[in-house]
């Protein structure tokens, strides 16, 4: 299974949690799941103990802030904590929308320049890429440019040729979700 870096982001909610201690007089060992609350705060979500050495544990988490750590102790009470691992579980999409005023999809238009106006919501927002693509006459889409925001909440404006075009605008977060919307 994929290893969870430090301070990463994932859309999976499942994760499963692998360790094997090396003791000559192991004894036991505890996982300890902590869920980040909005203020900050560490919350107790889960202890889950082993007496053997070598261990897995598939854990099932909302989207929240987690942090975990192993500590192990031996037949002479000697412990030893793992550093912390803390991370985001982020399974939402994107939510990237239009903002007033812009052309409705299929509609026709007399302005050679338009302004996209769009916003995007998202907790953990990465960056959102906006694609403008003319319809040639046999119908399949030609790319004419890709503009690149690191703001959710963003315009450009576009000067157009007669012709017909598709405008979509795609969000990405930083657990490598994305979505998108076109008009």
């Amino acid at each position: 299974p994929p290893t969870l870096a430090n301070n990463s982001y994932t859309s999976r909610n499942v994760i499963n949690v692998s360790f094997n201690v090396t003791d000559d007089n192991f004894k036991n060992e505890s996982i300890h799941l902590f869920n980040i609350t909005s203020t900050g705060l560490l919350q107790l979500q889960n202890i889950t103990s082993f007496t053997t050495s070598n261990n897995s544990i598939n854990y099932t988490f909302n989207d929240g802030n987690y942090t975990l750590n192993v500590t192990v102790y031996d037949m002479a009470n000697n412990v030893n904590t793992s550093t912390i691992t803390s991370f985001v579980v982020d399974s939402t999409l994107p939510n990237p929308f239009f903002s007033s005023p812009v052309p409705a999809n299929n509609s026709y238009s007399a302005l050679s320049i338009i302004n996209i106006s769009f916003n995007v919501s998202e907790t953990n927002f990465k960056n959102v890429s906006v694609y403008l693509f003319n319809v040639t006459s046999s119908g399949s889409l030609q790319l004419q440019n890709i503009t690149s925001f690191t703001t959710p909440n963003n315009s450009i404006n576009y000067t157009f040729n007669n012709g017909n075009y598709t405008v979509n605008v795609t969000a990405y977060d930083m657990a490598n979700n994305s979505n998108t919307s076109v008009i």
